[in-house]
């Protein structure tokens, strides 16, 4: 029976016998480090807060003459969350309108304290409180986000300039 004579690796000038792509390595190298910076961005992100709640970005505000809305960010699709609506003007009655696509992005679970009135307006979900004139009141609404996406809604408080609200919806 003839022998075969099996192919080995040649040797290498610092005296090791293995088969390598050195440029294929570096690569290779170079792309676990690419993908360690990545995951040390993400982790740094959710600390910060832009995984959901807790972190010192994970809310955020919008102001207006009239008060501002103080909100999350960053929401979890069908988890409730809440918007905080800090009305400053001096009068008795404050209206607060949620304008359109508000309602095709979140269900509103709750209203604290409870609208005096509450209807559908031409530019969407208007809520009338009245208040007891005091220099500012606050309303919190409990909701529901019915869809992942990034949600952009306006709010109006008292007839003032509309305020952009966004926030992105995770799954």
């Amino acid at each position: 029976m003839a022998e075969t004579e099996m192919g080995s690796p040649r040797i290498r000038d610092d005296g090791l016998q293995l088969e390598e792509d050195r440029a294929f390595q570096e690569r290779f190298w170079w792309g676990e480090r690419m993908a360690l910076g990545v995951f040390a961005i993400i982790i740094l992100l959710a600390l910060l807060g832009f995984a959901g709640s807790g972190g010192p970005l994970a809310t955020g505000a919008v102001s207006s003459s009239a008060g501002s809305v103080e909100h999350a960010r960053v929401v979890r699709w069908q988890t409730p969350d809440r918007l905080r609506v800090l009305l400053t003007l001096d009068q008795p009655l404050h209206e607060v309108v949620l304008a359109d696509p508000f309602s095709a992005w979140f269900d509103t679970e709750s209203i604290q304290p409870e609208p005096e009135r509450s209807f559908i307006g031409p530019d969407g979900l208007v809520l009338q409180f009245n208040t007891d004139g005091g220099p500012s009141s606050a309303v919190l609404l409990s909701v529901r986000p019915d869809a992942p996406g990034l949600a952009r809604y306006r709010v109006v408080l008292d007839g003032a300039e509309p305020m952009t609200v966004t926030q992105l919806v995770l799954p």
